[in-house]
């Protein structure tokens, strides 16, 4: 359908036989008229808001050159702020109302040292330093739009000659985690013996803040500095306690000079999360979180050291933390079987860090070991870690997770791994219940049966990219005449396509006959896996026994350069550990906790 010009117009002649205006000439006609009147209000309130903040202006210069006239008029004693130093009448924020307009008048007054007569630090030195006083004022308008605040500073000096005071100086220096000064940080400094001093300022460009003239006092002064985002740091009284603090509360002397220096930085933040090496969260777990730093010593009493409980997920934030080397404990029944990243977590000023946490239900006693290069201190992936205590020998493998089935005793049934004690099926020729938990083939008429077989539950690794690396079992030495074979099946899902049960070579044709073989790659890349079991015998009076499968794997939640051993007994363990381009090293750790971790540094070869 088309339209000309005249589609749109009024039909309607008006009374002189003239035709009205097109719609487009309406619209763009009313465009104009919006645009010039929206264009006049704006002017018109452009000049409203002028008037307004001119009047407000002059109504806030009247303040500040009244209140400036006060204080120059005021006793010279009576200059300095309620509960400051100096100490006087004037309140340090004041808010008023003048002709319907609140004003907020902040007052900052100091001593001044003048070199004139020399100063307190200096030769020669001035023992009354409060020579005159410097009066800064700023009047803002909180309730007002674009007013910027009105600032006026003013010298006050005594009408006749200083005398000497008695009193002493108190510099506070406020550096960040680098040693460089911290500028405009807040200052708070109050007398612990008398409530008439309490006040707060800011250090000057190079992060000093100086006060003159201050009344002598042992340990009386609690010094405190931040910064908007920016962690904080005070000084302490000595008490039960804290008998030994790091920072004691400033003493301040007749004559003297006392120096302060707190250290400040922006804060950070940290993310821990309690989770399985397959990357499941575990919920609902404590977690103690401590620092390095202390505030006080014998005994040692550390900034941060916080009990937290993780969400549904695993997962516990902390905003707000201060720069340091946190320590990461987690609470009964839980012990930390590894963490992503190694311990202690350096946190740096105005960063985030996420850290996971291997967490596993204590079983007996357990050792975490650490294994890192002597040089960098960074983890050592690969290295074989072997413990030993009399007949007891474990050997696990750093940057290796595994998956762990002791006994067989909960029976069949089980299609996916929950249940460390049951699995999914076996032939009918073989026993879960003697020895206890272990498996071995089955009596008929006083002689065990040729062969029996079982298939596991399907054990979830967690993701796809997950690389599953070797089987291994336990006893490794066997009977004359008998045998354990394993195949294993995988899939990425297991309600559709599998491997089905392969050996090495990745064919049904064989099995995997020596223990800690490498996984065919077609198993290596996949997220669930099950083994089965061949036991086999040539005689009817011996059986193949087997007490532990291993299934050893790596991912994003398998902790770097760590291997975990639990189920230990209380003894002193040598620690024996070998890595490819590292000379061998060998330690002793007592066992004797119910969790305990050791480190073990390696010199390359």
């Amino acid at each position: 359908m088309f339209f000309n010009n005249h589609t749109f117009s009024f039909l309607k002649k008006n009374r002189t036989g003239e035709k009205s205006f097109t719609l487009i000439e309406m619209i763009i006609s009313i465009a104009v008229v919006v645009i010039v009147v929206v264009g006049v209000y704006q002017a018109y309130a452009a000049a409203i808001r002028f008037t307004t903040n001119n009047r407000t202006r002059t109504i806030a210069t009247d303040f500040i050159l009244e209140r400036s006239e006060f204080i120059r008029n005021v006793p010279f004693a009576s200059v300095g702020i309620v509960g400051g130093i100096p100490s006087g009448i004037i309140p340090r924020v004041m808010t008023v109302t003048r002709s319907g307009i609140v004003l907020v008048a902040t007052t900052t007054i100091r001593n001044i040292d003048d070199p004139f007569d020399g100063t307190f630090t200096g030769t020669p030195q001035d023992t009354s330093p409060a020579d005159y006083k410097l009066v800064e004022m700023s009047v803002g308008c909180p309730s007002c739009l674009s007013f910027s605040p009105l600032k006026i500073t003013t010298v006050v000096a005594p009408k006749s000659l200083e005398t000497t005071s008695g009193n002493g100086a108190l510099f506070v220096k406020v550096i960040d985690a680098n040693g460089l000064p911290v500028p405009q940080a807040s200052v708070s400094i109050q007398s612990t013996a008398t409530s008439a001093i309490s006040f707060t300022d800011e250090t000057n460009n190079m992060g000093v803040f100086q006060v003159v003239d201050v009344p002598p006092a042992p340990f009386a002064y609690r010094i405190s500095a931040t910064k908007g985002g920016y962690s904080s740091s005070t000084s302490a009284t000595s008490s039960g306690l804290l008998p030994f603090p790091v920072i004691p509360d400033a003493t301040i002397a007749s004559g003297t000079l006392t120096q302060l220096t707190l250290a400040i930085d922006k804060v950070s933040s940290m993310t821990v999360k309690t989770q399985t090496n397959t990357c499941a969260g575990v919920p609902n777990v404590p977690v103690t979180i401590t620092g390095s730093k202390y505030i006080g010593t014998t005994p040692n009493t550390y900034k941060y050291n916080k009990t937290h409980i993780t969400d549904a997920s695993g997962v516990v934030s902390l905003p707000g933390l201060e720069w340091d080397s946190y320590s990461i404990a987690l609470g009964s029944p839980y012990a930390v079987a590894g963490t992503i990243a190694t311990l202690p977590v350096s946190l740096l000023p105005d960063s985030h860090t996420s850290v996971g946490v291997v967490a596993k239900t204590l079983s007996a006693k357990a050792l975490l070991v650490t294994v890192r290069d002597s040089s960098s201190l960074l983890p050592v992936s690969n290295a074989t870690v072997t413990i030993q205590n009399g007949a007891d020998t474990y050997t696990n493998i750093t940057n290796r997770g595994f998956i762990r089935q002791t006994n067989w005793d909960g029976g069949a049934g089980q299609v996916n791994a929950g249940d460390s004690s049951m699995y999914f099926t076996n032939d009918g020729n073989v026993e879960t219940f003697f020895p206890v938990g272990g498996l071995v083939l089955k009596k008929v008429f006083g002689d065990y049966v040729s062969e029996g077989n079982l298939v596991s539950s399907w054990f979830d690794v967690g993701l796809s990219s997950t690389t599953l690396y070797a089987i291994s079992w336990a006893p490794l030495g066997q009977s004359a005449s008998t045998s354990v074979r394993f195949q294993i099946e995988s899939a990425d899902n297991i309600a559709s396509s599998t491997t089905g049960f392969i050996g090495p070579d990745g064919t049904n044709g064989t099995y995997y006959t020596l223990s800690d073989m490498d996984v065919s790659p077609i198993n290596a890349h996949m997220r669930y896996h099950r083994y089965k079991a061949y036991l086999s015998t040539g005689s009817p009076a011996m059986t193949p026994i087997l007490s532990d499968v291993f299934l050893s794997f790596a991912s994003e939640c398998t902790p770097h350069g760590q291997v975990y051993f639990d189920g230990l007994s209380t003894g002193n363990y040598s620690v024996s550990v070998n890595a490819s381009g590292y000379t061998p090293a060998s330690i002793f750790v007592p066992v004797t906790m119910d969790w305990q971790s050791t480190t073990v540094n390696l010199d390359a070869s």
